[in-house]
């Protein structure tokens, strides 16, 4: 699809808390960008509020008469989420999905790093749990809802860069 014939917008909001989910979190930098879980470009850079939210932003959404149609393959546009916080290990979601018009609410624990850990480097990186399998179930009927309304996230795998494991 090209996003330049057909330009509609979906948006994406952030939603950070620690690690029980009973304190949001401030300050945390927040990262999105195209998916690609290399190098994809750096769509916005934004910083969570006292309530441990982002603003809501606007990107490109495939257009939903594509979402409704039999066979397209991604009838969705994904993206990548990062989000780092001094103290805590950064998180990453890998393929979040993103519909024309709905605002797609990701939200992230941080798990706080041990006296051990705080070297940094460490993070913990979470999948869209079976992205392709949203194919066929129609345009979400609901204007926000965590995680797109679509499918939970389960961690992926535990990643600390410097070589130390989170559960050390």
């Amino acid at each position: 699809m090209n996003q330049t014939e057909n330009p509609v917008t979906g948006y994406i909001r952030v939603r950070v808390t620690n690690s029980g989910g009973n304190f949001p979190v401030e300050g945390a930098t927040v990262s999105i960008t195209d998916y690609n879980e290399e190098n994809g470009e750096l769509l916005y850079t934004l910083r969570t509020n006292s309530s441990g939210l982002t603003q809501t932003v606007a990107v490109p959404a495939v257009p939903i008469a594509e979402s409704l149609t039999p066979g397209v393959d991604n009838p969705y546009t994904i993206y990548n989420i990062r989000v780092m916080k001094e103290g805590y290990y950064t998180a990453e979601s890998i393929g979040v999905p993103v519909f024309e018009g709905i605002v797609s609410i990701q939200s992230f624990n941080l798990q706080p790093l041990t006296e051990t850990d705080l070297r940094g480097g460490d993070r913990i990186i979470y999948k869209v749990v079976d992205a392709p399998s949203l194919q066929g179930v129609g345009y979400p009927n609901q204007n926000e809802g965590v995680n797109g309304g679509t499918q939970p996230i389960e961690p992926l795998e535990q990643t600390p860069e410097n070589g130390g494991s989170p559960n050390e």
